[in-house]
């Protein structure tokens, strides 16, 4: 690893860009770093990664943003891998999660052995804050344009806990099938992400064009009073 990687900044524009580009192999990876204030919804395709867990945890959080790099090889090796922060305005979480995971890059260690050689071999993905913040994403994008949101992130909720959906436990097991089997799902749920773009945007047409987002906790409230009135 380089004794230090700078942190560069990007627009919430730029970002929209890529997240509407979708280019194979994924250029960037988006961490919402939000804490109480997350509710869910979020830039389609980001991760989670609370502020307080993602900086107790930097060296397990650099291991994950390596996995993804390696699972998207080409664009890391032509130095096109970038990986941007955000909270709700990036003045203060996004920044601090940026220029703390940049200062333990220096002694980062690979957790898995027998991948360290195929990860030393890529340069870590460069490092920006999204100004504005997901605030600013809103303000722009929110009612407008619906395919650049999502109701949940793909995972990292838990960096020092437990299983994010999109990074388990199970992708730092010693058992290759194992890890196969997880970057598999990784890539089908990738690919339902982009399948379901054209079904989204169908159905945002077809109501008032508030582009409102429904949380994950009110379609649950849905499904329980839907049990209950069966039961009735």
């Amino acid at each position: 690893m380089k004794a230090s990687v700078p942190v560069e900044s990007v627009t919430c524009e730029q970002v929209a860009a890529f997240v509407r580009n979708r280019q194979v192999p994924w250029p960037v990876t988006v961490i919402d770093v939000r804490d109480d204030d997350f509710q869910g919804d979020c830039i389609r395709n980001a991760w989670h990664a609370p502020h307080d867990e993602a900086i107790n945890n930097l060296q397990r959080l650099a291991t994950q943003i390596m996995l993804l790099a390696l699972k998207h090889r080409e664009a890391s090796a032509n130095a096109g891998h970038q990986v941007v922060f955000h909270c709700m305005l990036s003045q203060y979480r996004a920044p601090h999660v940026a220029r703390e995971l940049a200062a333990s890059l220096p002694g980062f260690r690979v957790s898995w052995a027998e991948t360290e050689s195929a990860l030393a071999s890529l340069p870590f993905p460069k490092i920006a804050v999204m100004q504005g913040g997901y605030e600013r994403f809103t303000q722009l994008y929110h009612g407008r344009e619906f395919s650049l949101f999502a109701d949940q992130p793909l995972g990292l909720q838990r960096v020092g806990r437990s299983a994010p959906d999109g990074l388990s436990d199970d992708a730092f097991s010693d058992d290759d099938d194992v890890r196969s089997s997880h970057r598999d799902e990784i890539d089908d749920n990738r690919s339902h992400e982009i399948d379901q773009d054209e079904e989204e945007e169908d159905a945002f047409s077809s109501t008032d064009g508030s582009g409102e987002h429904r949380s994950v906790s009110d379609e649950s409230d849905d499904s329980e009073l839907s049990q209950s009135d069966d039961e009735e």
